[in-house]
C-alpha cells in the first residue's frame, strides 16, 4: 500500500466512527443513559464539595501554626478528591463527541506527522524491491545470452553420424580438442547481445533513481 492509500483507509475508519456517534445521537435509550449519568457526576460533584468543606470542620491546630487532619478527616479529604476526579471524567466523556484519544489521532496521523512518516516508510520499502528487481531481470538477461548446451541424445546422434561418415569414406576422426582456455572467444555471448543487456542494466538503473 501507497503512503494515499493508507490515508483513505484511516479516515474511513475515522469516519465510521463519527457515523456511530451520529446514531447515538438519534437514539433514545443512549440519550436517557447520557442524561442519567449527568445527574449523577453531578450529585458527585456536590457530595465531594460537602466532604472537602467537612474537613474544614474536622481538622484541629497543631500548635505550630499547621492544622492535623485525624482519620475522619483524611477518609472526608481523600474521598472527596476522589468523587471530583470521576464526576469530572464522566461529564467530559460523551458518547456524542469525539474522545481526546481520536483528536490526537487526527491531528498527528492525517496531519504533517503522518504525511512524512508514510512517505519515509514508502521510500524505504521501495528501495528493496527495485533493486532486487534489477538484479532478477539482470540475471534473466544474463542466462539468456549463454548458449545452450546440446542435449546429450543430440551429441549421440552427432557421433554416430559422424563415424558413419567416417567409415564411409574411410578418414579417420579428428583429434578431440581439449577445454576453452582463458582468453578463447568458443563459447562467449555475441557482442550485440551484451550491449543489448548493458543497455538494459542501464535503463533499469535509471527508473530506480527516478523512484527515489
Amino acid at each position: 500500500y501507497d503512503a494515499a492509500s493508507l490515508r483513505v483507509a484511516l479516515r474511513a475508519v475515522l469516519e465510521e466512527a463519527n457515523s456511530v456517534r451520529r446514531v447515538r445521537a438519534r437514539d433514545a435509550v443512549v440519550q436517557d443513559r447520557r442524561r442519567r449519568t449527568v445527574r449523577r457526576a453531578q450529585r458527585m460533584l456536590l457530595l465531594a464539595a460537602a466532604l472537602v468543606g467537612l474537613v474544614f470542620v474536622l481538622r484541629t491546630p497543631n500548635g505550630m501554626g499547621g492544622w492535623r487532619l485525624g482519620p475522619l478527616a483524611a477518609t472526608s479529604l481523600f474521598t472527596g478528591l476522589s468523587l471530583v476526579g470521576v464526576s469530572i471524567v464522566l461529564l467530559i466523556r460523551s458518547p456524542f463527541r469525539m474522545p481526546v484519544g481520536e483528536r490526537i489521532f487526527r491531528l498527528v496521523w492525517l496531519g504533517v506527522p503522518g504525511q512524512l512518516v508514510f512517505a519515509w516508510a514508502g521510500r524505504v520499502a521501495r528501495e528493496p524491491a527495485a533493486r532486487a528487481s534489477t538484479q532478477r531481470l539482470v540475471a534473466t538477461a544474463s542466462t539468456a545470452a549463454l548458449p545452450r548446451a546440446p542435449s546429450s541424445s543430440a551429441t549421440g546422434d552427432a557421433v554416430a553420424s559422424g563415424a558413419a561418415e567416417r567409415s564411409a569414406t574411410g578418414t579417420t576422426a579428428p583429434r578431440a580438442r581439449g577445454p576453452a582456455r582463458d582468453g578463447d572467444p568458443a563459447g562467449a555471448a555475441p557482442p550485440e547481445r551484451l550491449e543489448a543487456i548493458e543497455r538494459r542494466v542501464e535503463a533499469l538503473e535509471r527508473w530506480r533513481d527516478s523512484q527515489r
